[in-house]
């Protein structure tokens, strides 16, 4: 779920998600900061910090885990906002790098919770 909050004179961007790993535990995280390109600590992942960039409609994201990039990745939202693509390349438990892609249409009942985004009819 991404939400977007305003402290002050900042706005800061909360991100919170529900994770499975290769195992099967479950974790769940929450993450608040800005989309400065800084990096900022996971709450519930205390080895994990991410970092976001917001330009145009498009958000790039990069996750480092004990000071290594194991994660990056960008969402886009398309011009006429009724979907995104997300694309990501990630480090698996074993080393290698996963890449992925996937398109969400937004009016969609199966697309994830986009809390904060308008979609137009």
């Amino acid at each position: 779920m991404y939400q977007k909050r305003r402290l002050g004179h900042r706005s800061l961007i909360v991100l919170t998600m529900d994770k499975t790993d290769s195992e099967g535990h479950r974790t769940h995280i929450e993450w608040t900061g800005k989309a400065d390109g800084r990096f900022y600590p996971v709450t519930g992942d205390p080895m994990s910090e991410l970092s976001y960039t917001i330009t145009g409609r498009t958000l790039a994201f990069t996750e480092k885990r004990e000071g290594h990039v194991t994660l990056t990745g960008q969402i886009a939202l398309s011009p006429n906002g009724r979907s995104f693509t997300m694309s990501k390349s990630r480090v698996n438990s074993t080393g290698q790098r996963v890449n992925s892609s996937a398109v969400y249409d937004l009016r969609s009942p199966l697309a994830p919770p986009h809390r904060g985004i308008r979609v137009p009819d």
